[in-house]
């Protein structure tokens, strides 16, 4: 589509050619919104008052027929996890099933772990990379994650609390004992926190620690449609076993709405890297 700053055609401009001027009949350069002007004489013609509501429109308006964004895998992915991948998987207290249900894969090519996100067709709706080289990016999303109501629960009939974390892993883990959802790393829509506050009675939010501030600023935002709270800890919830993650979802809860002030639980935890 073109854009209103882009020349379709050449013509004659007037005023040169009432001064004798412009017998080339190529000085007025007229642009796609409408408007004209000559690089010689600085002659200018605004567009007609169609065109420019005409423009407004294209611009306000959303493409009707525009194709969708196509995502796909890196051509290389397996199945296949090399056994170092595993063994961080398994450290952080995910099992083999687990990795199996949400279909982890690898690419050697960018020396990365794949998580997709596909829908109840099987079709692709997003990826997540998560890489260890200290020369990269940790992760890297493709497709639109704020789209996506990617809620993870043992029990879909569960609609008292579900915790938000900050990716993937940290929900799966959280999933064991609340519905959960990963973030992606992005900010939570409007439309989603709706969402979110017509399915559950509560929300918590459960960040890295060195996201304190987004916590908050979400509770915030997520409190004028749904009761929230955030939980606050020293490592993120894939570094806890599950009765330590549920003990900080419990008590950050609890205080959050019968205390004057959340109980910050402090541990002293190894955190696995």
């Amino acid at each position: 589509m073109l854009n209103g700053n882009e020349i379709i055609a050449r013509d004659q401009c007037p005023r040169c050619r009432s001064n004798g001027r412009d017998n080339s009949k190529d000085n007025l350069a007229v642009y796609a919104d409408g408007h004209e002007w000559c690089y010689a004489c600085s002659y200018h013609r605004p567009a007609k008052l169609e065109q420019r509501i005409e423009k407004l429109i294209t611009t306000i308006t959303p493409e009707t027929n525009k194709a969708p964004e196509t995502i796909a895998l890196p051509p290389d992915t397996s199945l296949s996890l090399p056994e170092e991948v595993i063994s961080r998987l398994l450290a952080w207290n995910l099992t083999f099933n687990q990795i199996k249900i949400h279909n982890f894969m690898w690419s050697e090519d960018r020396k990365s772990l794949i998580m997709p996100v596909y829908d109840g067709y099987g079709q692709l709706l997003m990826y997540q990379e998560r890489s260890w080289d200290i020369g990269k990016r940790k992760y890297m999303t493709y497709g639109k994650p704020t789209d996506i109501l990617h809620i993870i629960t043992n029990n879909p009939l569960n609609k008292d609390t579900i915790i938000l974390t900050e990716d993937l892993v940290s929900a799966i883990r959280v999933s064991e004992y609340k519905p959960a959802m990963p973030l992606w790393g992005s900010d939570i829509p409007l439309q989603t926190i709706r969402r979110l506050a017509s399915r559950f009675n509560t929300v918590g939010v459960w960040l890295d620690p060195d996201m304190k501030q987004k916590a908050v600023r979400d509770v915030l935002r997520i409190s004028q449609y749904v009761p929230c709270f955030f939980v606050e800890s020293s490592m993120d919830p894939k570094f806890y076993p599950i009765d330590r993650i549920m003990e900080h979802i419990d008590i950050s809860g609890y205080h959050m709405f019968y205390k004057d002030k959340p109980t910050i639980i402090t541990d002293h935890d190894k955190e696995i890297t």
